[in-house]
Formats: C-alpha cells, structure tokens, sequence
C-alpha cells in the first residue's frame, strides 16, 4: 500500500497539473462482445463503436441508434460513418441513421476511410477499393495484405500500408491536386510509387500498422521502418521529419494538418511533438502502456495507462483524470470541445463531457458606429447558445455566432457576451462601443455661406439663336435708324 501511494505521489509530482480535477462519465454501457473500433465525432455531438455483432451510435447521455452488423472497422468525417464488416460488405452511414449505399469487396474489410464528401477507400487481403457515391472507381492489388488506409478530406487521394511495410498513394490526377504544373491528365486516377514513396519493413508483426494523412493531402504520417520511429512526408515523397520514440509506439495520433503529434508506448512515456520534430511536452505515466489521441484542432490531448485516463490541453496541463475505470482501456478519442470517450475490449463503454469552460470573445464591425447604422457581432468559439446583451436593454439568445444590432441613441454602451457549451459550461467577456450622433448640417456649420443663385439662360424663341451685339457709342442708335427706314421704304412699295 505505501508502494502504490509512493507511486501515486511521484506521478502527480511528474505530470504537470494547473487544476487537477475528477470526472465522471455521462454516460456508460456494456455491450456483449469486444469491441473492435471506437471512434468519435470531431465536434463531439456523437460517437460510434461496433463489436462484430453490432453498430452502436451514442451521445453522451445515450444510444441514439444501433444497426445489426458484423462490423470490424469504422471511420467518421462531418456527418458520414464508414463501416466495414467480415463479410466484405462496405456501409456508408449519415449520423441520423439514415443509409446512404452499401457496397461490396471480395474479402473480409480490414480497414476503411471516409472523406468529408461521402468518398470511401476500403482494404481487405491484398486489395485496395474506391467507392464514390456508392460505386467502386477502382481497385488496386497490393504486394502484401493491406494493414491501414486513409483519405484526405476532399476524397482526392488515398494512401495505404500493407503488412510488408509497403506504402501506397493514389492521386486523382491534375496539376491542382497532384502539384505537377504540366500534368494533362483530367481528374484520373493515379498510382504514385518508385521515389514518390518510401519502403520500410515491419520489424514485428504485432507492431500497430499507423497511417495518416493530412485533410488537404499535403502530408502523410507513417510509423514502421526503423524500431520506434515515426515519419512525415509530403506530398511529393520528401521526407519532412523522422522522430525516434521514448519507447515503443503502440499509438500514434496527429491532427487535421498534421502539424502536431502525439505519441503513446509501451512503457507509459507520452510525448507530443510538431511537424519537424520539435518536442512540445512529454509526460510518464508510468503505469503501464500508453494510449493517446489528439483533438483534430490541437486543443486536447487524451491518454490513458491501464484504468487511468487524464485529459491534457495543449501545453501540457492536466484537466482532469479519471481513475474509477472499470477495466483495462485499450481504445480512447476526443473531439475538438473536450470531449472523449473511452473503451475495453471486453465492451465497457464511457462517455465523458467536457470541463472546459468555452472561449467567450467577440468582434463587431463597424467600430465606431453611427445611431441607426446596423452592427454586426461576431463570436470567436463554437457554442450551443449564445447570449448577447448590448447594453442598450435589448438581449438577444440564440445558436448563431453572429448577429446585428442597431442603437437608437449616441453614448457608450457595455455588450456583454455569454457563451454555452453543450455541456452546460458557461463563460463571459465584455466591451465596450461608442455610438456616435447622426450629423446635422446647421448645428454643425451655424453660419453656412450663402449657395449663388445660378443665372438663367435666355430662352430662344421659335428656335432662333440669340445674338450678342458689340456695345459701340451710338452703334444701338444707327441700328435703329436704319431699322425704321428700312420699313418704311418696304410699306412705300407695297402701295
């Protein structure tokens, strides 16, 4: 007993905590069989975990649907869930259940990817499959049997590892995705090998198969090769990074960039670095194998040692531990609000809100407004509610980040911001704006310069154009002499 407390004592004193805090799951099940894959949403609204008998979709307080599958693997982006089962069937789910296709591969599915667009890449045996809005483009054979694959987000390339260590990527092909200025190719497929993809051998055939790849497809994440290490390349093959782990990585998480890593092995160590290998925070837990998962936004970092799990922000800070588990933990995910989700193979299943207070800030536009001119509002964090007090009596609740607000009189006024997670977390900022009055001509300018009247232009009649006449002493004179002479001899005719 004081072996364990000494122990206790020494992994306290080595993990750095700023609030150390217990939590407890929202929500537990147990399902019948072991689990074979657990993931979560990135935004954390819902989570996925089957156990070759059933497909089982929960939220944090319960199980939302299930489907009877014999599903070995899944995968989750935005709103879709890929499921691949023994029998070769490939089903591509969106979060409300609804069935969207089902396709089929001749062999038991190992692995299965899915894009943010419904784009699914799928392994089993030696072969790579592509399906896209349910048909399969392409397949491609393998030198070895196929381990892992992956997709970036938009479904423009696929990469994959086979048990020989052999890495494969695809490309559908034009100088915007494949990066060649003088590709001609239309949007078709390619296969990339030779220099563009590194070879590395697997040194134990236990050793975890990791691959990963960047959501804009840029950089691909790979362990194997040499004992521990893990690697980074782009996207034309160059090596970026190689980093040699503490121990032996038994898990390996990155996010949706892949600028950060996190690294869990065998004897406890974690370690979190970013893209060039640059170690950000380590820590030992010390009692026993490490497994870990990074949030796709980099905020959160969840691992856990046997029935001991503990939430790390970015640098590095306990959050909170959980150390009530019932069973070994062999599977841990957490979303980008903090939430996570943790299980045994023998089915134990926990759901763990988030206790971290949501980011309150805000922007407005324009910065000094006039009285009447409308405001818009701007929330800087993601929230299920949003409270806006502009400090003029009017408040406003709702879902949206952004709002518009006008004010009725000049002054200064306090608006207030309260935020609300989904987990009830509430936070608040406040700041100030200065209304400014309308502009009034006469008050401003009390002595305003009078506007000239403009000179009328003489009317010409019956389209006749006026004429000017030079002003010549006695000229206007002359002028009318000459006119009346001029008439009378015209009238002394006429008799």
């Amino acid at each position: 007993m004081r072996k364990l407390l000494t122990f206790a004592i020494l992994l306290l004193a080595l993990i750095p905590v700023n609030a150390l805090m217990i939590n407890e799951p929202s929500f537990k099940f147990k399902v019948n069989h072991w689990i074979k894959d657990l993931k979560i949403s990135e935004n954390g609204t819902f989570a996925v975990c089957c156990d070759g008998s059933y497909l089982y979709v929960f939220n944090s307080s319960k199980i939302l649907w299930k489907k009877e599958i014999r599903a070995i693997c899944i995968d989750i982006c935005g709103k879709y869930i890929a499921v691949g089962d023994t029998n070769g069937n490939v089903y591509l789910y969106e979060d409300n259940s609804k069935l969207v296709w089902k396709g089929k591969v001749d062999s038991k599915v190992s692995s299965v990817a899915v894009s943010s667009n419904g784009c699914v890449v799928v392994c089993g045996d030696k072969k790579i499959h592509y399906f896209d809005e349910g048909k399969k483009l392409w397949e491609y054979k393998t030198v070895g049997y196929v381990a892992k694959v992956a997709i970036c987000n938009n479904g423009n390339v696929a990469v994959a590892e086979d048990m020989l260590g052999n890495l494969y990527l695809f490309v559908k092909c034009s100088k915007d995705v494949c990066g060649h200025f003088f590709c001609q190719k239309d949007w078709t497929w390619e296969y990339r090998n030779g220099w563009y993809i590194g070879r590395f051998t697997k040194l134990n055939s236990a050793y975890p198969f990791i691959i990963k790849i960047s959501d804009d497809g840029n950089y691909i994440l790979v362990n194997g090769g040499e004992m521990r290490a893990i690697y980074i390349f782009n996207k034309f093959g160059y090596l970026i990074m190689k980093e040699i782990a503490d121990g032996l990585p038994i898990s390996v998480a990155t996010t949706s960039n892949i600028d950060t890593i996190a690294v869990g092995c065998d004897n406890g160590k974690v370690c979190v670095f970013d893209r060039i290998g640059n170690t950000l925070w380590k820590v030992n837990l010390m009692f026993g194998p490490a497994l870990v998962d990074i949030s796709p936004n980099r905020k959160f970092v969840v691992a856990s040692s046997v029935k001991k799990l503990f939430l790390f922000d970015r640098d590095g800070k306990v959050l909170w531990i959980y150390d009530n588990f019932d069973d070994k933990i062999d599977f841990v995910a957490v979303s980008n609000n903090g939430r996570v989700v943790a299980g045994s193979l023998n089915g134990l299943i926990c759901f763990f809100r988030s206790k971290v207070k949501p980011v309150a800030d805000f922007e407005f536009s324009p910065k000094n407004p006039k009285v009447g001119e409308k405001v818009t509002f701007v929330a800087k964090s993601s929230a299920s509610e949003y409270i806006w007090d502009f400090g003029d009596g009017n408040i406003i609740k709702t879902s949206n980040a952004t709002v518009t607000h006008a004010y009725s009189k000049p002054g200064s006024y306090i608006i207030k911001l309260t935020v609300r997670s989904e987990d009830g977390l509430t936070n608040s900022t406040s700041k100030v704006i200065v209304v400014k009055a309308i502009a009034n001509p006469k008050k401003d300018n009390p002595n305003p310069k009078p506007t000239p009247k403009p000179t009328p232009t003489p009317t010409p009649n019956k389209g006749w154009l006026p004429i000017s006449l030079p002003k010549i002493p006695g000229f206007e004179s002359a002028i009318g002499i000459l006119a009346v002479v001029t008439v009378g001899y015209a009238i002394g005719r006429k008799r």
